[in-house]
This record gives C-alpha cells, structure tokens and sequence, in this order.
C-alpha cells in the first residue's frame, strides 16, 4: 500500500514518497511537491551555530581612531562653512562606470580598503544606484529586481509603508530629516550593491555606512568624501528584493543620524540600531521576526542592552529588542514624534546638557515623550506589558498596530502549574533595568500573591507578617520604579489587566482561572550596566480540589529525523492512552501543531486561520478509534512562528480542557486522543512526528488518511502510523535507495490526566471546616504514642513536625499536599526521653504550634 505524502529532512534535502508497509506493494508513479521545513522561514542574517558571531559593524568602524578624526573634520569643515569641498557637481549617466573605494575584511579589528568599479543603473535628485561591475557581469540581480530595488529607492514603497508613493530616501528625510551635508557637492546619496567581504566564515554583513565618508579630505584610496550606502547585493537578495529594501532603508537611517550627532558613535547602539530597524517598518518592508519573546532568559535581559561581541543569537535578540520598542513608541507617539527622537536637542534650564547640543541616549527618549505626555518609565511598563498581553480587546495601547506584530506574545519566565505543583510556590526574582519578569499560574483558583522585597524574606512573624494590605516598609528597596500588573484569563476567553499598587505586599485574585500572570517590570531604563535590579521574593498560594497528575508523554520532545509530511482536509492524527483509573478526569492536551503556511513551500497563504479541532474517541471493536466522545475547536495566531525550533524540538500549545464535561470525567479504561483541521480553508495540518521513547509500543500513533493499496485501489482509512515508511534519497531515476521506517515515531500529543486525591464519592458532600486548626494530641501525657489531628479548609501543602526545647527536630511526621478536611497521624516516640516537646502544623499561610508531655 502506498501513500503519496511528502517528507523533508533538511532545508536541503526533500523526498516526497510515503509508504504503507504490507507483505507486497506496488510502486507509485505520483509524487507531490516536498514540503520545506517549517523552521526554513529564517532572516539572512540567523545560523544555526551559536558559536557564530554576528558581524556588527557600524558603532565599531566609529569608534576606530580613523573614523573620530574623520568626523571631527567633518564637524570643523562644517562650521567653517567650507562644504562642499567640491564646488560642481558631478553629473552621471545612467550606463556610466565609477570607481569608489569600499572597506573589506570587516570581520578584522582593522579592515583595508580596496577600490571597485561600478555601473550606474538608475538616478535621481536624491539617489544614485550602483552596481559593481563583477555582480552586473554575472548576473546576481535580474533586470527586474534591480528595476524593483530601483523603484523602492526613489518612486514607490510597499504598501503600509507611511507613504507608499513615495520611495524610502524621501520617506525618511521627511520622519528622520536630512542625512549630513555632504563634502561633494551633487547633494544626493549613492547606494553601492556589492558582495561585502566579511573576511571569514561566520555570518555575514547585509550593510553598513561610515563615518569615513564624511571626511573632507581623505587619504587616497580611503573613504569617498560623500554620502554612501553600502549593501551587500547577494546576501540581500536571499530574502527578497523588499528584505534587501529593508537593509537600505536601516542604513539610510544611520547615514541620517551622523546629521545629528556631537561625535561618531555618541548615539546609544540600542536607540540607534532600533530607529534603524523601525525605518524598514516605516517604509513598509517586512521587519525582523521576533524570536527573543520565547526565550525567558533573553525577556530578562537589560533592556538597552547591546552585546556587540555576543554570540548570533544575542545580537539578533538585541535587534529584534530595539526594534520592536522603537515599534511600539511609534505605535504610541506617531511616525513623526518618534523620528524627531534623531534630532532631539538639549532644552535650556537643564544642567546635564549644553542648551541646544544634540541629545543622546535615553535623555533622548525622555524629551520626546515628554513633548507627548508621557515618561519613558511610562513607555518601558506598557511596552512589556503589550508584549504579553497584546489584545486591542483588552486595551488599544496593549497592542501592536502592525499586522507584522499582532499575534505576538511572550512566554513566561516563571510558569506554576497549580495541578502539579503543591501550593505554596515561590520564587525569586531579580529585574534588571528595564526589563521585566512574567509569572503565571495555570489553572488556578483563588491565588493569592506576597511580594516582599528580597531581603525581607523570611521576616515577619505567623501568617506572613502584616495582613492583606501590609504595607512594605519605610526605606525598601527602590519600589519607585517598579511596576505590577496582573493579567487573568478565565477558560471562556475572557481577559483582564489589573495595575497592582507596588507598595502593597499582599493581593488576592478571586476566582477560577485558566491563567493569572504576574507582570514584574523594572521601568527605570538605564544606559548603566551598574543601574540597580529590583530583586524580590514572590509566593503564591491557592485553593481548590487537590489532585493526583499523570501527564502521559510518549514522544522526546524533538523531530529527530527530520519527517514532517503533506497532509490534506480529511487526514487526522490519533493516539492511544490508558486511563489511570475510574475516576480520573481528561484535564488537558499538550499538542504540536505545524501549518502548511508554516512551510517555505506553502500552498496556503500568509495570513490563513491557522486552526484545529482537538477529539476524543473510545476505542472500537477492532481497536482503532470508535465513537467521538468530545471535541473542541482551537484558534491560533495567525501569524506565530512553528512550534519547533532550529534543533527540531517542539515547544508544545496546552489545551485546557473543562472541568465539568461530563463526558471527560466518565472516560472508558482507554481512549484515542487526536488533531483533525477545522473549518474549510486549505491551510491544513501537516503530519509531524517525533522520536518515541524506548519504552513505548509501535501501535499507539494512528493515521486516518487516503493511501493506494497494491491493489492501486484508493483506500480511506485508519492505519498504524508504524506501517508507513518514507523515502529519504532518490538516485537520478527517482528510485529511492534510503528508506525510513516511520516504527518508532509517534505524533507530539501528551494527555494529562487528573485523580481526585482520595476515594471518589457519590454520597452528599462532607462540609468542609472553615479554618486551619491545630488540635491538643490525644492522649496527654502519653507513653509512647499519641494522636495528633488537624483540619483545613482547602487543599494544601502541609508540614507536621516535632522539636524538644532545644529546637533539635525530632520527626516529620507530615511532609506534603493534603486535602481540605480533617487529618490525623500517629506519633510514636519510643526512645525519647520524658519531657516536654512541641509539635509544629505548618500550611502555605498558617504556623500552629502546641506542647505536649512524654511521661515514662
């Protein structure tokens, strides 16, 4: 039996046959296009080495002495009045070739320069457009796309571009202002497309431009005494003629600051880099994708962090984090309020800055949003607070403006799952300048937070030291530029933010929920690396029914070979799990999805529903999935990035499934559980596997899918997904001659299965007590043994211990979650001596103690 579906294995590789093992089959003669994998949707600048080095160029050419002496000329020649040097104007033909000097060997602490020729394709009154004669002579950019690199230059940008009839030289001039006044004297800026020599291995350089340029007399053969772009042709082209627009207009932006500067380099790398990705937005290119969000550690990062010697990843994080701040105060100032942030100036009556000097780093930010009314502390809080909540819903300045934006959002550093982990949990954390913490408990009821300042911890005295509403002490630490906000999402999909007064230590949310997230900003956004952190301890209780977890996993976690296949509307995905016992409950479903317009050959567009519906089967007479005992339907983003990463391991969608559904409350001893598509588009799911572990059985992934049998007879049907097995090498006549056997592979679907701690009972419900109590042990005095007992309300981790009047422990006799109710241990404390000890009850909010007498 065969099955024409698609498997790739690498960006490279791609293999489209599947195959339904049996004893006799007969070979195919269709195949379908190969499906390219999801992860394959990668800026030109990522690897998938983290020891590679992005190569960032521009602050350290600078910075180089070189470059200082170059602008300080600059400067001098300037106020002198004595630019342009050149009094004529050169004119140029459209054909005409031109030498210009250009810097190579970038990678190297002291790059050389060397002297290429050009060929002018395209001019106007602001722009010129070269391109190297070795790049024109073979070819690297067809007609039409330097027609189109033209026309994005000087007539026309992508629509939602701020003006999409003009190009993105006048675009910028109009939001940023004029670029320098140039030592030649034709006024305009010449771009030069060309392969930039990096001199190593490692990445590559998109683009860049030089204070060099500005020199009014330069050494021979160094620098060009205008204003000049360099961008790198074939590594631009990689993503597109609008991905290298993009890298001109980043670049045309920095060339505009050098305007506007006291020195090279005296802007902050985190403000200018992040104007210069904000201007690809602005001239409507498609901006970086934001990766930093899903990684907690990068969210904790300082937020005017620039790692210049960082690894690839911590560099492209940096610029993903500066443009999408810079993003969101366009969102919230204007296009034209956020571009004057180049030309911000020093106001007079200051004493840090000279009246009327060019203003640099976060003075910059705090004038202009000043001018707007708001603070930069201001900014920072609502900035980390849109990258979580991210719902116009919820509150229009709480999310991106940008369809390139919307469907954004962070994970949480710090996640509790309230089903596993006993209550109470706490953490510390430690929030750098300007950054923030997200903490979540799922699947919550009646939370309650204690926010104490960090070196507080474990101060105060029974019942965590004051109260609801406690104050935190005069002389804390620097509450004043902390922010608290808490963000609930019920299981209906109702939402709520909720500011949090940051003095306050302690705060109660009522209620059921499917998350509650603790939104921890440091708004103080330092240019220092010494600025100081807001380090706090952070403890969260909760109630609710108490239960015994199973999370059933069969898979690694991780598509270790690589096989991600075709799948059309009707195919589902099932997977057999056995129910722990009679009164276990279906609590949730962790999944995997991936889309076809996930993938670099996608059929669907850009922008589709990307949507499931999530099922529960029994198991039929033969052992496959029977009858449909619940289903739920399931949105994502549209615009979210795979849920794998460049290692190929999955980071997996939680599905909450309802508590009072009866239907998974009653389940059989066995169940299928499984994905099919939702609705009627054509951006399906596509069949995505993982390695299963060693222990797991061959007959437990099943396909419902359309195959040709050897019969060449078309089947529909259920199949164990071990009978399939797809080809990972053809020879030259398209035979395979490396076959993958798909035994050992399962679908990434983990269930979690909930048991009610204790017997399950039809009777009528047991009145629960209403408080912590610690009752006298029974008998006492005792010899040897006695009784202690305890009631509480609701579910809780408990701790039951026995100390002398020394503060030596003597047992734990209790040490763990107990249910609400009454309780009751046996103590036996043969071979003690006679005397007097303490017996300690301590819950997530309450410390009892009480005395009791050993007589022998």
């Amino acid at each position: 039996m065969i099955k024409h579906l698609t498997a790739c294995f690498s960006p490279a590789l791609c293999f489209a046959v599947l195959m339904v093992v049996s004893p006799a089959f007969a070979q195919s003669s269709g195949r379908l296009e190969p499906m390219q994998p999801p992860v394959a949707e990668e800026d030109p600048l990522l690897s998938a080495d983290d020891g590679m080095r992005v190569i960032h160029v521009t602050d350290r050419l600078d910075r180089m002495p070189e470059a200082v002496a170059a602008f300080q000329a600059y400067l001098e020649a300037k106020a002198l009045g004595l630019l342009p040097v050149a009094k004529t104007a050169v004119s140029y033909e459209i054909g005409s070739e031109q030498e210009f000097n250009v810097l190579t060997d970038l990678s190297r602490d002291t790059p050389s320069w060397e002297t290429l020729t050009f060929t002018l394709v395209d001019e106007s009154d602001i722009a010129n457009i070269w391109v190297a004669n070795d790049q024109h002579q073979q070819g690297v950019a067809s007609e039409e796309q330097l027609a189109q690199i033209s026309a994005y230059v000087l007539t026309e940008t992508p629509e939602g571009s701020w003006n999409s009839e003009k190009g993105l030289v006048e675009n910028s001039n109009e939001i940023f202002g004029d670029p320098p006044d140039s030592p030649d004297a034709d006024g305009k800026v010449d771009i030069l497309l060309f392969d930039i020599e990096e001199g190593n291995d490692d990445c590559c350089v998109l683009g860049y431009v030089t204070s060099r340029d500005l020199d009014p007399n330069p050494d021979p053969g160094e620098g060009n005494a205008a204003n000049i772009l360099y961008v790198d042709l074939p590594q631009g082209l990689r993503g597109g003629v609008a991905s290298l627009g993009g890298t001109i207009a980043h670049e045309y932006q920095h060339l505009i600051h050098y305007a506007y500067q006291s020195g090279p380099g005296s802007e902050l790398t985190f403000i200018n880099e992040g104007l210069s990705e904000w201007a690809e937005l602005l001239n409507g290119f498609p901006p970086r994708r934001i990766r930093y969000l899903n990684d907690p550690e990068e969210i904790r990062v300082r937020l005017l962090t620039w790692r210049d010697r960082g690894t690839i990843r911590q560099v492209e994080n940096d610029y993903q984090r500066s443009g999408l701040f810079t993003t969101y105060i366009a969102d919230r100032i204007g296009p034209e309020a956020t571009g004057s942030i180049v030309q911000a100036k020093c106001p007079s009556g200051v004493n840090y800055c000279p009246s009327g000097s060019w203003l640099n780093g976060v003075f910059g930010y705090d004038l202009i949003l000043g001018e707007n009314n708001l603070t930069t502390a201001d900014i920072v809080a609502d900035f980390h607070t849109t990258n979580f909540v991210n719902d116009a819903g919820v509150d229009a300045k709480y999310a991106y403006k940008s369809p390139f934006r919307q469907g954004l959002r962070a994970v949480s550093t710090v996640t509790v799952d309230t089903e596993v982990e006993p209550a109470p949990s706490g953490t510390t954390v430690n929030v750098s300048s300007g950054a923030v913490d997200y903490l979540t408990w799922e699947s919550v009821t009646n939370l309650e937070l204690e926010i104490r300042d960090f070196e507080d911890a474990g101060g105060g005295g029974e019942g965590g030291g004051g109260g609801t509403g406690a104050r935190i002490a005069a002389g804390a630490s620097n509450r004043s530029d902390l922010s608290l906000r808490l963000f609930t999402e019920t299981e209906a999909g109702a939402k709520q933010l909720v500011d949090l007064d940051p003095e306050t230590q302690e705060h109660t949310v009522a209620g059921e929920y499917a998350r509650v997230t603790l939104i921890v900003v440091n708004t103080r956004a330092s240019e220092s690396f010494n600025a100081p952190s807001i380090k706090l301890d952070i403890t969260g209780n909760w109630g609710g029914a108490a239960f015994d977890v199973t999370t059933v996993a069969y898979d690694t976690g991780a598509n270790e070979d690589e096989v991600f296949l075709f799948a059309d509307a009707e195919d589902i995905m099932a997977q057999l799990y056995d129910v722990p016992s009679s009164g276990s409950r279906l609590g949730a479903v962790f999944v995997a999805p991936i889309y076809d317009n996930q993938y670099t050959n996608r059929t669907a567009p850009l922008g589709a529903p990307r949507d499931f519906t999530l099922k529960v089967w029994n198991v039929g007479d033969d052992g496959l999935p029977g009858d449909e005992l619940y289903s739920m339907d399931v949105d994502e983003s549209p615009s979210g990035s795979p849920r794998i990463d460049r290692e190929r391991t999955y980071s997996f969608l939680r599905v909450n499934l309802p508590a009072d559904e009866e239907a998974l409350s009653m389940l059989p001893e066995r169940i299928f559980i499984g994905l099919a598509n939702k609705g009627t588009d054509i951006n399906y799911l596509s069949a995505v596997f993982a390695r299963a572990r060693s222990t797991v059985q061959d007959t437990l992934a099943y396909w419902y899918t359309t195959y040709t049998n050897r019969d060449g007879e078309s089947v529909t049907g259920w199949s164990p997904v071990a009978r399939f097995r797809t080809c990972r090498e053809r020879d030259d006549n398209d035979n395979c001659v490396d076959w993958l056997s798909l035994a050992g592979q399962v679908f990434p679907i983990r269930a979690r299965f909930l048991t009610p701690l204790g017997p399950v009972s039809t009777d009528d419900p047991v009145e629960l007590p209403s408080a912590v109590r610690l009752a006298q042990n029974y008998p006492n005095p005792f010899n040897p043994s006695t009784s202690i007992s305890w009631t509480q309300p609701v579910a809780d981790r408990v701790r039951l211990s026995v100390y002398n009047l020394l503060g030596q422990n003597m047992a734990t006799l209790v040490d763990g979650l107990r249910p609400a109710g009454e309780h009751e241990v046996r103590l036996d404390a043969s071979g003690w001596a006679s005397g007097v000890y303490v017996y300690v009850l301590e819950t997530g909010k309450h410390t009892l103690t009480r005395h009791m007498v050993l007589l022998k």
